[in-house]
């Protein structure tokens, strides 16, 4: 038992398929409190130590940038001085947690704004990173993670996801505590559900209200559930709110498709759902014939009637010119994608099919693109 353990840890470490199923959610695991949120901060910087790939002297704000930090330090150059390529402008963005304080550490995203073409090697000079109210809220500076690369050799180049977006983890120091109340100016609070389903706020509500006598719980909509606290003595309330949130309860989830067309990441559930559709894409043709194989009373998929589950498909491909590609019945992301996979199919085109697929409207879930 211990061995089989252990290869389904390596399998899932490898990033191999491995379903595992949620349990055991609680309040604070599908909701979050009004008035406790992330906060974004934003800045302008320069990044340095690029070998070859930064801006070209036709970025005026590269080239004043960095005749401006060497009059920082006592040297003085001209704007018609500055030829280098190991130098480019790049915007920050970062977010501040909830409940950050001064010193914490937080990831920062950084972005070309000029033509650069690769960030691979960078380093961030100190740059500070504002809020909308123009504060100052953390600093950032330090080398720079890209995922991907950009090589030119005698004209020729190659290229892997977008070398001008790197990050920097943990590379700003926030310089200013971000102050929350869950209770704001009165006796309540308000838990935001993370999916908004009013089957889910009502749930949460009357779960609250069996558990506890001393609070009242109401829910205000889909995603709202107010609690009211003034029966609480004080002292007691967030330990009455730290019990709230470990109630136990199981929301209703909509199925969601997540693409990165940056990094070419698919991310889906087994459970995804296809309706019958015809897709051309290039030379790609894909048919997928569903089988109705299992009974169940509760389940509607599709145009087919309630009471029947699709649990097998057959899969046929081709590769012609011009061809159609026809989902017959009802089938999954999960079909189509291992099938295209299978096909070498490169992520591109398996986001670009799932994007139209849900334009058709015949993708049944949330697709989120990054």
């Amino acid at each position: 038992m211990v061995i089989l353990m252990r290869i389904f840890t390596l399998f899932c470490l490898l990033g191999l398929s491995c379903a595992v199923t949620a349990q055991n959610l609680t309040f604070q695991d599908v909701s979050r409190f009004k008035g406790v949120r992330a906060n974004d901060v934003v800045g302008y910087g320069i990044v340095t130590g690029l070998a070859g790939t930064g801006d070209s002297p036709r970025t005026v704000a590269t080239v004043e940038s960095l005749k401006n930090a060497l009059q920082r330090f006592g040297v003085v150059v001209s704007a018609e001085d500055v030829r280098s390529r190991n130098v480019a402008a790049v915007m920050l963005t970062a977010k501040l947690r909830e409940y950050s304080q001064e010193g914490d550490q937080i990831d920062v995203t950084v972005s070309s704004i000029g033509d650069a073409r690769s960030l691979v090697g960078g380093t961030l000079l100190l740059t500070e990173l504002q809020g909308p109210d123009g504060r100052l809220y953390a600093l950032a500076q330090g080398p720079l993670l890209v995922g991907g690369y950009y090589h030119e050799v005698a004209g020729n180049s190659v290229q892997k996801n977008h070398p001008t977006t790197a990050t920097i983890p943990g590379g700003a120091v926030v310089e200013v505590d971000m102050v929350s109340d869950v209770f704001g100016d009165d006796s309540t609070v308000t838990y935001i559900l993370d999916a908004p389903d009013i089957k889910t706020s009502v749930k949460m509500a009357n779960l609250i209200n069996q558990n506890f006598s001393d609070v009242s719980a109401i829910a205000q909509n889909a995603a709202n559930v107010t609690v009211d606290f003034s029966g609480v003595v004080s002292t007691q309330r967030l330990q009455r709110v730290m019990e709230i949130s470990d109630l136990p309860v199981d929301p209703f989830t909509s199925p969601t498709v997540v693409v990165n067309e940056r990094t070419g990441t698919v991310v889906y559930g087994g459970d995804v759902s296809i309706s019958k559709i015809s897709i051309t894409h290039g030379s790609l043709k894909v048919v997928i014939d569903s089988q109705v194989s299992a009974y169940s009373p509760d389940v509607a998929i599709g145009n087919q009637s309630p009471g029947l589950r699709v649990t097998n498909s057959d899969i046929d491909t081709q590769e012609e010119p011009a061809a159609s590609g026809e989902l017959v019945g009802t089938s999954s992301v999960s079909d189509l994608v291992s099938i295209l996979n299978r096909m070498n199919a490169t992520s591109g085109d398996v986001i670009s099919i799932l994007q139209a697929i849900k334009r058709a409207g015949a993708l049944h879930a949330d697709l989120v693109v990054q």
